[in-house]
C-alpha cells in the first residue's frame, strides 16, 4: 500500500513541476506568540527513568527495553541503525557527536518501504487507512502516538528520509542535522501539535522529494521555525491540506522552489492548506532545474508558489535571487495559481528582489480572485496581473 502511495506521490510532485531537553517532556500548546522562545513545556513525572547509550550499543535495544516516559541520551558515536519509536512519552537526545548512519542495505523493518526508509521514523503500527481524509498507509487516530521529542543527532546520508514522523500528536524535532538524505529530510505526516525548530537539512541532487514535508488531512497546530533547508532537487518546504501552521525564520536556498502549498495528492479538489502564516523567512537562489510536467521541460527560480488554500498569510519575508539558468516555467518569486479555489489570500510587506528569468524581472504574479485578495507595502519590481501591487522595486 505505502509503495503505491510514494508513487502516487512522485507522480503529484511531477505533474506540479515543480533542542538540551528536559526529561521526558511533554508539550502542552503551541502559542502563536512563542515562534521564537519555542513551545511551553511541563517537566514529566519525576521517577521517569533516563537510559545512556554508548557508542558500540544499539538505539534501538535501548528503545525497545525503555518504558514510557524515559529519556535515552545517546553519546558520541556513529550508530548504524534505523531508530524506530513506538511508545508515548521518549525523549531521544544526541549528545554533540551523536551520529545516526543508517546501513547502505536497509534492514526490513516498519520504517523500510521499497528503499524509503527514514533514520528515525516515530509511530505506532503502520495500518492500511480505513478511514477517509488519512493518506493510505498511515496509522489510525486511535493509536496516535503522543508526547515525543528527537533532539542533537547528526544523520548522515540515510538511504530514505531522514526523521519520519506519522500520526502522532505532540512531537518535537529541533537542533538535528540531516545531511544527504535520499528522500525527505523531514516528514510530518498526519501530525498534530508539533514543533520543527532549528533543524539544518542538506540534500544531493536527484530524486524527486522535498527536504521538508508537511501534510495529511490530520495534520495541525504545528511551528516550523528557524530551520535552514540548503540544497534539493524540488521543494525546500512542500505543505499540503495542513491547518493552522506558522512557517517562521526559516532559510531556504538552493531548490527548484522554495515552499509550495497545494492540495492533497490522494484526493484532489479537497482544497489546500489553511490558516497557514508564512513570515520572516529568507528565501533565494532556488533556482535549480527541476523537470517539469512536458517531456523536455525544466522548471526553478520559483520563490513561493500557491496552488490552492484558504486563509493564507504571506508578511515580511525576503525573497531574492532566483535566475535560473536554463529554460524554465518560473512566473514569478511569489506565484499564486487557483489549482484549487485560494481563498483569502494576504500578501504584505515583503521584499522580492532580483528575480528574473531571460532579463524579464519575475516577482509577485496572482492568478487569484482579486476580492480574496489583500496586497500591500510590498517591495518589488512587477506584478501581475496588477501592476500596482509592487512599490519601491
Amino acid at each position: 500500500m505505502f509503495n503505491h502511495i510514494r508513487v502516487r506521490r512522485l507522480l503529484a510532485m511531477v505533474l506540479l513541476a515543480s533542542t538540551t531537553a528536559l526529561a521526558a517532556v511533554t508539550m502542552l500548546s503551541i502559542e502563536p506568540a512563542a515562534a521564537q522562545s519555542g513551545p511551553k513545556w511541563k517537566q514529566a513525572a519525576n521517577n521517569s527513568a533516563v537510559v545512556r547509550v554508548s557508542s558500540g550499543e544499539s538505539i534501538q535495544d535501548a528503545l525497545d527495553a525503555a518504558k514510557s516516559g524515559t529519556t535515552i541520551v545517546v553519546e558520541a558515536g556513529v550508530y548504524r541503525e534505523q531508530v524506530r519509536i513506538r511508545k508515548n512519552g521518549i525523549t531521544l537526545r544526541g549528545l554533540k557527536g551523536a551520529i545516526i548512519r543508517p546501513l547502505t542495505a536497509q534492514t526490513t523493518t516498519d520504517c523500510d518501504f521499497n528503499g524509503f526508509g527514514a533514520a528515525i521514523c516515530v509511530g505506532s503500527e503502520f495500518l492500511p487507512a480505513q478511514n477517509p481524509g488519512l493518506i493510505p498507509g498511515l496509522t489510525h487516530p486511535e493509536t496516535r502516538l503522543r508526547n515525543i521529542t528527537i533532539t542533537g543527532f547528526t544523520i548522515e546520508a540515510p538511504t530514505g528520509s531522514g526523521i519520519w514522523v506519522a500520526n502522532a500528536r505532540h512531537v518535537v524535532v529541533a537542533r538535528n542535522v540531516i545531511k544527504d538524505a535520499t528522500a525527505i529530510g523531514i516528514d510530518f505526516e498526519n501530525v498534530q501539535r508539533f514543533w520543527i525548530a532549528r533543524n539544518r537539512v542538506t540534500r544531493p541532487d536527484g530524486g524527486l522529494f522535498p527536504s521538508a514535508f508537511i501534510g495529511g488531512l490530520g495534520t495541525s497546530d504545528g511551528r516550523f521555525v528557524d530551520n535552514t533547508l540548503q540544497g534539493g532537487p524540488l521543494d525546500g518546504l512542500l505543505m499540503f491540506r495542513a491547518k493552522r501552521i506558522r512557517v517562521h525564520n526559516n532559510t531556504i536556498t538552493g531548490q527548484c522552489s522554495g515552499m509550495t502549498l497545494m492540495e492533497g495528492f490522494t484526493e484532489p479538489g479537497r482544497g489546500g492548506p489553511s490558516r497557514v502564516t508564512i513570515s520572516k523567512n529568507r528565501i533565494r537562489n532556488n533556482d535549480r532545474s527541476c523537470p517539469g510536467v512536458s517531456p523536455g521541460e525544466i522548471f526553478g527560480g520559483w520563490g513561493i508558489r500557491l496552488f490552492g488554500g484558504t486563509d493564507l498569510v504571506l508578511k515580511k519575508n525576503t525573497i531574492v535571487d532566483h535566475q535560473p539558468e536554463e529554460a524554465s516555467t518560473a512566473r514569478g518569486a511569489v506565484f499564486a495559481f487557483p489549482l484549487t479555489p485560494i481563498e483569502r489570500l494576504t500578501v504584505v510587506d515583503n521584499t522580492l528582489d532580483r528575480n528574473i528569468y531571460q532579463g524579464v524581472r519575475r516577482d509577485l504574479s496572482l492568478v487569484v480572485d482579486e476580492a480574496e485578495l489583500t496586497v500591500a507595502r510590498n517591495t518589488c519590481a512587477l506584478s501581475a496581473p496588477n501592476t500596482d501591487w509592487c512599490s519601491g522595486g
